[in-house]
């Protein structure tokens, strides 16, 4: 885990919002309300009776996490940018 508290902070949040999209609920289900530790681990986590698996990446400055039901060996993430910075 990064030693950088803002970093970490980062990196955790975008894999709950991740996770928050996945289970269709959004920002009904409470952030506070489940763990992403496993994830950030690279293990799956049961949250909501449900197994998760995260993919994690980084698109400079931003970071990117996806929640899947399907280990990530059966999924393909590819990046696209349809917009030019200050554009």
């Amino acid at each position: 885990m990064q030693k950088d508290p803002l970093e970490r902070f980062f990196r955790l949040w975008t894999l709950k919002e991740s996770v928050m999209k996945a289970t269709g609920l959004g920002m009904n289900l409470p952030p506070g309300s489940f763990e992403v530790l496993p994830l950030a681990e690279g293990k799956p986590a049961t949250i909501l009776g449900r197994c998760w698996y995260a993919w994690e990446g980084q698109a400079d400055p931003c970071r990117i996490s996806v929640c899947t039901e399907e280990p990530f060996e059966k999924v393909r993430v590819s990046l696209h940018s349809e917009f030019e910075a200050g554009g």
